[in-house]
């Protein structure tokens, strides 16, 4: 790849204050920063800094700034009325009246600093079995927090828990009544909302101080549960959605298309990957699609020809994003434990279908931290895997929780959240 093409793409944080500013890391594709010095093992009685019990439910990943995580949650009101937990195991969310939640946590004991509802009201749809009512990840930008909680508003609030503006979007209809999930993309002064649903789906821009809406742009597509990815390519900025059908490209300051590359199948789940000036796109459901886009060249129709730098029909991954590492591209095929790893240039393989034992069901996307990759399973297994051409299990590590969020990574501290506790783990601080 010349250098032109490789100087041409760069993805920016959305605050360069926040650790770990939005689900995916600094840069949005899975990489802790080069200083993470995280743990290698851990247990329910090895490395936990401190476990505390949540409120609600949520599939939201942790995002942290400064001295505090912070979250979303619904939290089922007859709940909070009786007393009751929502069990550490698979199980639909609550179909009864929710109260949606932002929350602050303290980074150094993980104590409750602040709790703010946004909204109490009774679901429309009942949501997957394995989702929740606060699956989209807050995005801190600066002193604001962006939270979505898809039919339930969107929101910005400031770093105590203020509500600073939100938009009521209305009611989304989607696939089966299998719920929510898409986390916005937030870039300078823009928020993207992508809503893929049955019955009308759109993109559309948000003014990050006020909640104005910039612009608004039908999608030919139905329900899908990515999120809008942001890349800057030749100076301009452009939102990469993925979707039923195509993934497409638009112009963050007009929402006009700029490409659209066919061929996506069915509902797609996870979301487009930037990195190295490429686009890495995949889909499992109704047939196996991965395609590799030269973000460059990428105009109009995209095909061979014009921005398809390769593609391959086996082996993707459903629900967890694929991960890039020093030109590897990471990622499961379908939503279990066995890990691909192909040259991100070429699509030439270095191994395929290796196992993670005791991984049987992945939803949360593997992350690249201090040389190694981590994949969590929703049965509570972590497992490490050197990174590099050849597959090498560093450890299993298992704790007492169902686990469907996307770690973040922060100094030497992992934050894992699991259906029912927020983990931090960490080797103890050297004395």
């Amino acid at each position: 790849m010349n250098a032109s093409l490789l100087a041409s793409l760069a993805l920016l944080s959305p605050s360069h204050d926040a650790e770990w500013p939005t689900w995916r890391g600094p840069t949005g594709n899975g990489l802790a920063a080069s200083d993470a010095r995280p743990p290698l093992t851990w247990s329910e009685t090895e490395n936990v800094r401190w476990k505390v019990e949540l409120p609600g439910l949520g599939n939201s990943s942790p995002v942290v700034r400064g001295g505090r995580i912070y979250l979303t949650a619904a939290i089922d009101t007859s709940e909070v009325e009786e007393g009751r937990r929502v069990p550490a195991q698979p199980g639909p969310p609550s179909a009864g009246a929710q109260r949606f939640v932002v929350l602050a946590l303290e980074r150094a004991s993980g104590a409750l600093a602040w709790q703010t509802t946004v909204r109490e009201a009774t679901p429309h749809e009942k949501g997957h079995v394995t989702g929740s009512h606060a699956s989209a990840s807050i995005t801190c930008a600066g002193e604001r927090l962006v939270a979505f909680f898809g039919s339930h508003g969107l929101y910005v609030l400031d770093l105590e828990g203020k509500v600073q503006w939100s938009v009521d979007l209305g009611d989304m209809t989607t696939l089966a009544g299998f719920g929510e999930g898409s986390t916005p993309a937030v870039h300078a002064d823009t928020v993207v909302v992508q809503w893929d649903e049955e019955q009308g789906s759109f993109v559309a821009a948000f003014e990050l101080a006020s909640g104005k809406e910039r612009w608004r742009r039908a999608r030919q597509t139905d329900s899908s549960w990515g999120s809008p990815t942001v890349a800057l390519v030749g100076g301009k900025a452009q939102v990469i959605l993925t979707g039923s059908d195509a993934t497409r490209a638009y112009d963050l300051a007009s929402g006009e298309p700029v490409w659209s590359a066919g061929g996506m199948s069915k509902n797609p789940v996870n979301t487009a990957v930037v990195a190295d000036g490429l686009a890495f796109v995949m889909n499992n459901y109704q047939g196996d699609v991965i395609q590799a886009i030269d973000l460059a060249s990428a105009q109009g129709t995209v095909d061979e020809e014009h921005g398809l730098l390769w593609s391959r029909k086996r082996d993707a991954s459903y629900v967890p994003t694929p991960l890039v590492h020093d030109g590897r591209l990471y990622f499961l095929r379908d939503s279990v434990g066995l890990l691909n790893c192909v040259d991100a240039v070429t699509g030439e393989p270095r191994y395929l279908g290796a196992r993670l034992e005791d991984a049987r069901d992945v939803h949360a996307s593997p992350i690249a931290a201090a040389g190694r990759i981590y994949v969590t399973a929703r049965g509570g297994t972590t497992v490490v895997v050197r990174a590099g051409d050849a597959f090498e299990v560093l450890a299993r590590n298992t704790l007492d929780d169902v686990f469907d969020a996307t770690a973040a990574f922060v100094g030497d501290a992992i934050y894992l959240r699991g259906r029912s506790h927020l983990y931090c783990l960490a080797e103890p601080a050297a004395r």
